[in-house]
């Protein structure tokens, strides 16, 4: 991957739009220059910005970088164009961030930009995914994550000498993300979860083992025997109680049998005995029975004769009936005929009064009807009036309000104009300091990692004793050992030196973010003033006008309504039409009146017409009544001489209600059914007791009751053998298929073990080289071999790099990738910490191109064709720069580009092309130099 042109927009230390072309400079190396905290390095941060959307050192997220120094209506956003694998593809990325921009109205809107990224492939066409696909689809393209790159590519400033100095646990981790060798920690952790899960297996067996031999059950009576034998004693109890327990059965069966027999017959005997008591009780109701049968005979012949009188009684009560009815009409039709008479003279007094009221009523009506016109006129007339002077009232107490609404309102905004001048002065002073202290802060962290690289020669020399080797070069004679400066620099200060730069530079952007919206804020206050104050004194001149104005019509239309309402009698059409509905109202009530009497008139003779057609109907009824009655009464004796009665009092105490007639009839019924049942039971009975005797079961039934207790007894034995000898058998089953699952898992689990022991570096008496690490030691090699080609060049074969040997790397921790140097002056071995400052500089440099080979050569989709380098050559001398020249300048050849930040002055003398980055008061520019 190489950068052919890339654009930065409020970006940073870049205020505008700054374009750099790299088209130019597409192979060989480029030194990229200029003063301390101008910009050097915000030019990597903007590449690793628009493909990963982070910046190369990781500290600042993209929302941090929008540029102090930009307009507010500038966009910020960074876009690269890259050539990858021959064919060009374009990156547009930009963070949330906040832009002001000037409507139509000439108002100043603040908006928020968010978040976004597009993608332009080789044949023009935009990616269509979301912003997560889009980041993938990067990745995909370029085959490497933003840790790779910055690994491989864009090593930032102070992470270069990360990869050297690290311990093996850290760089396993740098390995794990470049070289993708994650598959192989998770075998190892599926071997060390299988064997795990297999321990627990096997406790949970030796758990069902124990919890089944709990449950073996033993009698009293039991010894303490094995499993086995004590479930064979217990089959050949089980037998004994079987035959122990059908014996005491069938005597009972026995005793049963012969008990039932006698019972029955005895039975027999009793009932019989019953029978024959029950025949001498029904023998004495005899004459009772008789008596019941006469009661009902008379009660049915009462019956014949009942029917006759009741016929007869209703006749004469029919004929009086008749004639009350007859003298009630006469007494009726006497008072109606009274009544018609009076009602007929009231109505026709009525008739004629109604009739001259009439006519003076509608007379009035018809003046009052006339009128109606000029009322509503005086009504519109009124109406206006008040519509007129509620506009004037409300036109003055509106005007007067909101003036002075507008007149407190501009006030309060002159005030806080004067507030806000105060807080944007402040907020100024607090940016210029806040630049100030950044600006501050990255010198005193370029000057602090120097001087540590610069310091490590003296810390290794500072140990130094005659005749103990140099862990540099392997001498026991040390004449001129080099010395530390009064002030030297530790490696934990350069770390919080940086962090404070990082600090110190959020710092510098949040102030100046501050100040640019409380400027804006300031404009729009002044803005607000301005207009609220023309927009006082219109809407002042316009309230007059319309004030003057309302008044005059309220006193126009006063007179016109005042003309309409003196030349009317009542005050409003509303009581005139009131007055106008009563008189009608009036008219129709009387007319209602005359047509009610003429209605009761009507009604009263209709009725009187009605009732004397009823009165000679009911005559009529009469005489065929009492020819009826005369009939029905001598019927009624006839019957009665011929039913034998002796008297009508006879006669009436025969009679019965027909319950109670019902109720003799079924008492006879029963008690002639119960004699009947009563002989034929007696006569079975007989029949079944003959040649029988009655036998005593008190001593069989003792028997008994002894044989059931003994029988309870060996059934509750036999049960008791049955459930343990079932449950112990099931057991002994159990605990041997228990004892054989056991066998196989502890098998299986030896292996097991020894696999993930293995696998994890946790074998007795082998290194502590976990699987993971194994295979990452062979890429290390790699990298380590490729690295020594360049490192023996660069250090005029003094030293190389050397991973250290398995039988070397400890017994406790993981030591598997650690480094360590080998002099080839001296033939010895020592940590590579004792490096120094710039032989540090030199390994780590070929540390890095050698990483950048290996995974080029491991996926062959990569082609890291670039790699940028931050920092670090001020520590090396003359020689040793000039070699790490020609050796990065080998590697860049004819096709990979290869770009350094530096600001040590020889570099400007050694490497032609340079891209200048000059810092201004208005914001930083970059441009190649000429």
């Amino acid at each position: 991957m190489k950068p052919l042109k890339l654009t930065m927009s409020a970006f940073g230390s870049y205020a505008g739009k700054n374009v750099i072309d790299f088209t130019g400079q597409q192979q060989g190396i480029f030194l990229i220059t200029g003063d301390t905290g101008a910009g050097k390095t915000t030019i990597f941060d903007a590449i690793t910005y628009a493909l990963y959307n982070q910046t190369s050192g990781g500290e600042r997220n993209g929302n941090m970088m929008r540029s102090q120094y930009a307009q507010p209506e500038t966009e910020t956003y960074v876009e690269l164009e890259f050539l990858y694998r021959g064919q060009t593809y374009r990156v547009r990325r930009n963070p949330d961030y906040k832009i002001t921009k000037t409507l139509k109205n000439g108002k100043i809107r603040e908006q928020k930009v968010p978040h976004s990224v597009e993608l332009t492939l080789p044949d023009g066409t935009v990616f269509p995914e979301k912003k997560n696909a889009t980041d993938a689809k990067i990745i995909e393209i370029l085959g490497l994550t933003a840790d790779q790159f910055s690994q491989i590519v864009m090593i930032a400033q102070g992470d270069f000498l990360k990869l050297l100095y690290t311990k093996s646990d850290e760089r396993k981790m740098i390995f794990s993300k470049l070289f993708r060798t994650d598959i192989y920690w998770k075998i190892q952790e599926n071997l060390r979860r299988k064997s795990m899960e297999m321990d627990e297996r096997i406790q949970e067996n030796d758990r069902a083992f124990e919890q089944e031999k709990s449950r073996i059950i033993l009698l009293p009576e039991s010894e303490e025997l094995p499993l086995d034998e004590l479930v064979e004693r217990l089959r050949e109890r089980l037998k004994d109680a079987l035959k122990e327990q059908n014996l005491r059965r069938a005597n009972v069966e026995e005793l049963n049998k012969k008990i039932t027999k006698y019972e029955e017959i005895n039975k027999l005997f009793v009932s019989l005995e019953k029978i024959r008591q029950n025949g001498k009780e029904l023998e004495a109701r005899q004459a009772e029975s008789k008596e019941r049968r006469q009661q009902i005979e008379n009660a049915r012949k009462a019956d014949k004769v009942l029917v006759a009188e009741q016929q007869n009684l209703r006749q004469q009560q029919e004929v009086e009936q008749s004639a009350q009815a007859i003298a009630k009409m006469t007494e009726t039709l006497a008072n109606d005929q009274e009544m018609f008479e009076t009602l007929k003279t009231q109505q026709q007094e009525a008739e004629a009064k109604q009739k001259r009221e009439a006519a003076d009523i509608q007379k009035k009506m018809l003046a009052l009807e006339q009128s109606f016109p000029s009322y509503e006129a005086l009504q519109n007339a009124r109406s206006e009036e008040q519509q007129a002077k509620k506009v004037w009232e409300d036109l003055g107490k509106i005007s007067e309000e909101s003036f002075h609404k507008k007149k407190a309102g501009i006030a309060a905004l002159k005030e806080q104009q004067k507030r806000q001048e105060q807080v944007v002065e402040q907020t100024k002073k607090n940016w210029e300091q806040t630049s100030l202290s950044a600006s501050e802060s990255a010198k005193h962290y370029e000057h602090m990692y120097e001087a540590f690289l610069k310091e490590q020669a003296g810390i290794l020399a500072e140990n130094l004793s005659a005749g103990c080797p140099c862990p540099v070069c392997g001498s026991t004679v040390h004449p001129d050992p080099a010395k530390l400066s009064d002030h030297a620099v530790t490696e934990l200060e350069v770390e919080q030196a940086k962090k404070t730069r990082a600090a110190a530079e959020e710092k510098r952007d949040l102030a100046y973010a501050a100040f640019e919206a409380e400027k804006t804020e300031k404009q729009k206050l002044a803005q607000a003033v301005e207009k609220e104050e023309a927009d006082f004194v219109l809407a002042q001149t316009i309230a007059k006008q319309q004030r003057k104005e309302a008044e005059q019509n309220y006193v126009s239309l006063q007179k016109i309504a005042e003309q309409i309402r003196e030349k009317l009698v009542y005050p409003s059409l509303a009581e005139a039409k009131k007055q106008y509905a009563a008189m009608q109202k009036a008219l129709e009530a009387a007319e209602q009146e005359i047509a009610k009497k003429r209605q009761k008139v009507s009604e009263l003779a209709e009725a009187m017409n009605t009732l004397k057609g009823q009165k000679l109907a009911e005559e009529e009824n009469q005489k065929t009544a009492k020819k009826l009655a005369v009939k029905t009464e001598k019927e009624y004796a006839k019957l009665l001489e011929k039913s034998g009665f002796v008297s009508e009092e006879t006669y009436h105490l025969a009679i019965l209600p027909e319950r109670g007639r019902s109720k003799l009839e079924r008492e006879e019924k029963e008690y002639e059914s119960q004699c009947l049942r009563q002989q034929s039971e007696q006569k079975l009975l007989e029949k079944q007791v003959s040649g029988k005797t009655y036998t005593d079961t008190t001593e069989l039934n003792e028997r008994l009751k002894v044989e059931k207790q003994a029988l309870k007894e060996a059934e509750k034995t036999y049960m008791e053998l049955h459930t343990a000898y079932e449950n112990d058998r099931a057991v002994l089953q159990n605990c041997a298929v228990y004892l054989e699952k056991g066998k196989k898992m502890e098998s299986e689990d030896q292996v097991i073990k020894s696999l993930s022991k293995t696998a994890n570096g946790r074998l007795s008496g082998s290194a502590k080289i976990d699987f993971e690490t194994y295979i990452q030691r062979q890429y290390f090699k790699q990298i380590i071999h490729e690295a020594n080609k360049r490192l023996l060049t660069m250090s005029n074969h003094q030293f190389i790099l050397k991973l250290k040997e398995e039988a070397n790397t400890g017994r406790k921790t993981n030591e598997g990738l650690d480094l360590s140097v080998y002099s080839l002056v001296t033939d010895s071995e020592r940590d590579v910490k004792t490096l120094s400052g710039g032989e540090s500089f030199l390994a780590a440099l070929a540390m890095a191109l050698g990483l950048s080979d290996i995974v080029e050569r491991s996926a062959g989709a990569i082609h890291p064709d670039m790699m940028f380098i931050d920092e670090g050559f001020g520590s090396l001398d003359a020689q040793s720069r000039q070699q790490a020249i020609e050796v990065l300048g080998e590697l860049a050849g004819d096709s990979r580009m290869v770009g350094i930040i530096s600001h040590v002055t020889e570099l400007k003398e050694q490497i032609d092309r340079k891209l200048v980055v000059n810092r201004t008061d208005n914001g930083s520019r970059a441009v190649w130099a000429e």
